[in-house]
Formats: structure tokens, C-alpha cells, sequence
């Protein structure tokens, strides 16, 4: 099974300081981490809608069930991923 890019390129950054062939290693890098945050934003959006959804039909049903685990989980995930990061000092 192969590496996943994000953790090959963390691996390389700290390693391209000390290896010239790996100069470019950082403009990939960004390349990857651009893409991870888009497909991030994507599957949030998608959980969120999805939680939203079953969360209506729970409710309009009567159905019960809103502390489901894995609703749960999909609300912490969700504020986790959607919490303004403080700026570091």
C-alpha cells in the first residue's frame, strides 16, 4: 500500500533541508495540502447536509433517536472542523 501524499510530503519537509533533490518538495506540498483543505470543505459540507437531513426526518417523523453515537460524533466533528482557529501568539 503506498503512502498517502500529505504524509510523504510531511515527511520530505523535514528531511529537504538536508537533501538539495528536494527543493521542490515544499511547492508540492502546498500543491497537496490546497487540495486536502478542498475535499475537507467538500466532506464537511456533505456530513453537515446529510446530519441535517436525518436530523429532519427524525424530528418530522417522530422518530426519536437525536443522540444517536454516531450523530453525535457527526455534530463534533462537524463544530471541530468549522471552529475559527485562534491566532497563534
Amino acid at each position: 500500500m503506498s503512502q498517502p501524499k500529505a504524509l510523504y510530503f510531511a515527511e520530505m519537509l523535514e528531511v529537504s533541508d538536508k537533501r538539495p533533490e528536494l527543493i521542490n518538495v515544499n511547492n508540492r506540498a502546498a500543491v497537496e495540502l490546497r487540495r486536502l483543505h478542498e475535499v475537507n470543505a467538500e466532506l464537511v459540507m456533505a456530513l453537515k447536509g446529510l446530519h441535517d437531513d436525518v436530523m429532519d426526518y427524525i424530528q418530522l417523523n417522530g422518530l426519536g433517536g437525536e443522540d444517536n453515537h454516531w450523530l453525535v460524533i457527526a455534530r463534533a466533528v462537524i463544530a471541530k472542523a468549522t471552529a475559527i482557529a485562534e491566532p497563534s501568539s
